[in-house]
């Protein structure tokens, strides 16, 4: 960089670098680094005097290096003023950290581009993070699919089914891309309907966070079962109501049996 700067300009530099959360650096027109701050150092564990005059290549695995994504990068801000990226970076000691990049085109007074600026923060933490809750949430949806006990639905705020597990499948005997995309209103009897039964249950859902009922439901086949029902309301991150899910449970042969005994004991 010139020594010839401003009082302003040294000030400027001088904040660049001691910043410590992101990796700033300086590269020429071929990818060349030219400056390194604090950030670089402690993020990609080159100390300056080892780092400058080496290609930012480095830092890029076999993979990258082979498909020349670093050049790919530079040649990307030189013609729109910026390119962005996210991926895995290699530290000195070759161990790997997930970067987010901002490469950012500097021009001259004639708007040449004379060299990069090349910004890397460390999001492995997040990133770890979110690839554990992808995960999490992989298994919770397999759980949900396998269970064969409940029907478990999810719907939209109308009520229209979004999703469907296999005790759904078993217990109301419609295939998935059978029943997707139709209204709950489906599993009720015409004497439900008349009373609105359904929509009540929504909007009990909607004041109180859930609505629980128990009767008689539907199957595809038109057969009736005994059925434990209970919606809940499901919230974004603003408290506001997104969705519904459903959950049904088969208890005619319970509800047979209490009926057997009720019978049994009014004629004793």
């Amino acid at each position: 960089m010139s020594l010839n700067l401003s009082p302003k300009e040294v000030r400027l530099q001088k904040i660049v670098d001691e910043i410590e959360s992101y990796a700033i650096i300086l590269l020429d027109l071929d990818g060349y680094i030219e400056n390194w701050n604090k950030g670089a150092e402690q993020i990609k564990g080159y100390k300056a005097q080892e780092i400058i005059g080496q290609h930012f290549r480095i830092f890029y695995t076999p993979k990258d290096r082979e498909s020349r994504l670093p050049e790919k990068l530079i040649a990307e801000a030189a013609q729109n003023g910026k390119a962005q990226y996210e991926g895995w970076r290699l530290k000195k000691n070759g161990e790997r950290f997930w970067g987010s990049v901002l490469i950012t085109a500097i021009h001259d007074e004639n708007n040449q581009v004379i060299g990069f600026t090349k910004v890397t923060r460390d999001l492995t933490d997040k990133k770890i993070s979110r690839e554990t809750l992808r995960r999490s949430e992989d298994r919770y949806s397999l759980m949900v699919a396998e269970v064969q006990d409940y029907a478990i639905i999810l719907m939209d705020l109308e009520g229209n089914i979004e999703n469907w597990n296999k005790g759904a499948e078993q217990i109301k005997g419609y295939k998935a891309e059978e029943i997707i995309g139709k209204n709950f209103r489906l599993f009720y009897t015409e004497e439900d309907k008349k009373v609105g039964k359904p929509d009540n249950m929504l909007e009990k859902a909607i004041r109180e966070g859930r609505s629980q009922d128990e009767g008689w439901r539907l199957r595809k086949d038109g057969s009736r079962f005994w059925g434990s029902i209970t919606i809940v309301a499901l919230h974004d991150d603003l408290n506001n109501i997104i969705g519904f899910s459903k959950l049904t449970r088969d208890l005619t042969e319970r509800k047979n049996a209490e009926d057997t005994l009720r019978c049994y004991v009014g004629e004793l």
